[in-house]
């Protein structure tokens, strides 16, 4: 009988049956290994995966590719509002126009209102789109806004405050197909 244990192929010699598989039972429940996958976080559970699949990839033993691997900081949990004052300090060093960098300023410090205690770590999709909803905003400005707030989620996954940037997976509302409002003066003259 044969089989691999921490990474080495071992093998013994049984004298019936029931011996090796009795043995084989015993690596099987190593108490070491109980609730192991349960006690993982979710990150956790898919770095193990991807470290996985790599060794696959490779044809490598798995814990050589764990102990080969880039070590990856887990996000460092701080509120949105700590955050958003180093981002736009960093903001100041690049070519932005003036009108710019305050619409940037403007839609993250609203972002802020809303959500500024809660870790950058926990904001989810779900978060931007009740934002979005509660001020019925239309498809054009969440676009908008989406373009401005969306590289500060892609810089805190950048530095370690994020796993992932939610403005990625935010579902926008349908289009308004509706044609634009164009005022005419006779128009405006009957409106006051």
């Amino acid at each position: 009988m044969s089989s691999y244990v921490d990474g080495e192929r071992k093998q013994r010699f049984f004298v019936s049956k029931e011996l090796a598989i009795q043995w084989m039972q015993e690596l099987r429940s190593d108490t070491r290994c109980e609730n192991f996958w349960s006690s993982r976080s979710p990150l956790e559970q898919k770095d193990i995966i991807a470290a996985f699949d790599v060794a696959q990839q490779r044809k490598l033993p798995l814990l050589k590719t764990v102990l080969a691997a880039k070590i990856r900081p887990y996000p460092t949990p701080k509120p949105l509002a700590q955050i958003i004052p180093i981002y736009l300090s960093t903001l100041k060093f690049r070519s932005l126009r003036e009108a710019s960098f305050k619409q940037i300023h403007l839609m993250l410090n609203q972002l802020s209102t809303q959500y500024g205690t809660l870790d950058t770590n926990t904001i989810t999709p779900t978060h931007i789109e009740h934002w979005f909803a509660e001020r019925k905003w239309a498809r054009s400005t969440i676009d908008g806004v989406l373009a401005k707030i969306g590289p500060f989620f892609t810089w805190c996954v950048r530095e370690g405050y994020c796993v992932s940037n939610p403005c990625k997976a935010v579902k926008r509302p349908m289009g308004d197909n509706s044609p634009p409002s164009i005022f005419t003066l006779p128009r405006l003259n009957n409106s006051s």
